[in-house]
């Protein structure tokens, strides 16, 4: 469950457009792509798993940045952008505006965050 509420079920995470663009963006923006996902999937654990690739240095600032705060241990949080195809309510006083059970989604991006929706 996330800081809202919400709960994505990673076994209903559809991937088929998010391969042909596995792009890893900043914070969400898409003005800022900052490396790309190779091997992702749902993996043996039962979570979305992805191994990121940075671009070689100099190419984007950004990404050069973001990557040095990763190394350092700044920046720990990964986040993704979703568009929910299947869910329910999980608050029936409020089944449009609360909480929700994600059943399917399409996986849009994958973000590196500072402060990300599930803490987890």
């Amino acid at each position: 469950m996330d800081r809202v509420g919400d709960i994505v079920l990673q076994d209903g995470i559809d991937l088929t457009a998010f391969r042909k663009n596995p792009v890893i963006l900043w914070q969400h923006m898409n003005n800022s792509p900052i490396a790309k996902a190779i091997d992702v999937g749902v993996g043996q654990s039962g979570f979305l798993e992805c191994v990121v690739e940075f671009p070689i240095p100099g190419i984007s600032s950004l990404a050069d940045q973001i990557y040095g705060l990763i190394r350092a241990d700044i920046v720990k949080g990964v986040s993704i952008g979703f568009q929910p195809k299947e869910s329910e309510p999980l608050d029936k006083g409020n089944p449009i505006k609360g909480p929700q059970r994600i059943r399917k989604c399409e996986l849009l991006e994958i973000s590196i965050v500072t402060i990300p929706a599930n803490a987890d």
